[in-house]
């Protein structure tokens, strides 16, 4: 867990609070695997940042710390968390993030999963947007090394093998934005050179809530174009996207995926609300009732404006007054 200047304003020290106390609660749940929570502070010039990291550090004994002396982001973070790494599997929570009650037993069927099923290269759970956006972001539950090298299903909580990581180096410090993205590109590059099979999963439940801001200063914020993200993915790794695409060029693959997207934005959609549903089926079913009561008064306003004839059979009373949904 990096953070930085945690408390800065008023409501971001009860943030940090949240996000430690998420991870705490896992020391109580019946499922949870064995853990250490390793948080860096990353050079905050602010005292409360350490003070609670301090705090939390004093009580709990599986909690480490470390201070970098230089602000130098996410990425050199994490990476000085991994020299100190002790356990088999390791996953990110940011500073400003809850882990949910269904958090343990992700932990524990995904490190079983990774233990026991080589093909693997990561297992990630289903997350839901709060704070400024409240939205379920969709994981598809299975998905390949080609899909996962243009699409980025590699949110920070996913849980990789600590060796694997290590193996390509750790999080590139160089990555303008979506470094757990470009990990998880540089490991399945990595295996696929060795001839192994990359698998990538996402568990049914929602276990990790990413906030949200409504200031633009979260770190995907960072004034980068999805293209030039797509750019970096590809260095280092111009053999696999060869092989996988056809063409290593910027252009091609930008292109690539503009086009399967495009072909596929209808089944994303459709799975969107299937999970949606499978999540929340009466908050789902209120925001499609919603919607379409929207459009049919849209459709009669305008009938209205243009003046246009409409069978009386076919108006009801509500259309003339607020829907009453569950």
């Amino acid at each position: 867990m990096p953070v930085y200047h945690a408390g800065n304003r008023p409501e971001e020290i009860d943030y940090f609070h949240e996000a430690l106390d998420s991870v705490v609660a896992l020391t109580v749940a019946r499922d949870m695997v064995p853990f250490e929570l390793i948080i860096i502070n990353d050079a905050s010039q602010n005292q409360h940042t350490q003070a609670v990291i301090d705090g939390y550090a004093l009580r709990y004994p599986w909690i480490k710390t470390i201070s970098n002396e230089i602000n130098q982001g996410p990425s050199c973070a994490r990476n000085r968390a991994l020299e100190i790494a002790q356990y088999d599997h390791i996953a990110g929570v940011d500073a400003d993030d809850i882990l949910t009650s269904y958090a343990p037993k992700f932990y524990e069927l995904s490190t079983r999963a990774l233990s026991e099923r080589s093909q693997l290269l990561c297992v990630n759970p289903q997350m839901r947007h709060f704070g400024a956006v409240n939205s379920i972001y969709a994981m598809p539950r299975k998905f390949t090394d080609n899909m996962a090298a243009i699409f980025g299903y590699n949110p920070v909580c996913g849980v990789f093998r600590t060796q694997e990581v290590r193996d390509v180096g750790g999080w590139r410090e160089d990555a303008p934005r979506a470094e757990d993205w470009k990990l998880a590109v540089d490991i399945m590059a990595m295996r696929w050179r060795t001839g192994k099979e990359n698998v990538l999963i996402s568990l049914p439940h929602t276990a990790y809530l990413y906030r949200q801001y409504d200031h633009g200063k979260n770190v995907n914020a960072r004034p980068v174009s999805e293209k030039d993200v797509i750019g970096h993915l590809i260095n280092g790794n111009e053999d696999f996207y060869q092989a996988k695409f056809g063409s290593s060029e910027l252009e091609n693959v930008w292109r690539i995926k503009k086009d399967f997207f495009h072909k596929t934005k209808t089944s994303r959609i459709l799975r969107k609300v299937f999970q949606n549903f499978a999540d929340d089926p009466i908050g789902t079913v209120h925001t499609i009732m919603q919607k379409e009561f929207d459009k049919l008064g849209r459709i009669f306003n305008v009938a209205r404006v243009q003046n246009l004839v409409m069978d009386k059979s076919i108006q009801s009373p509500i259309l003339n007054k607020e829907p009453r949904l569950p």
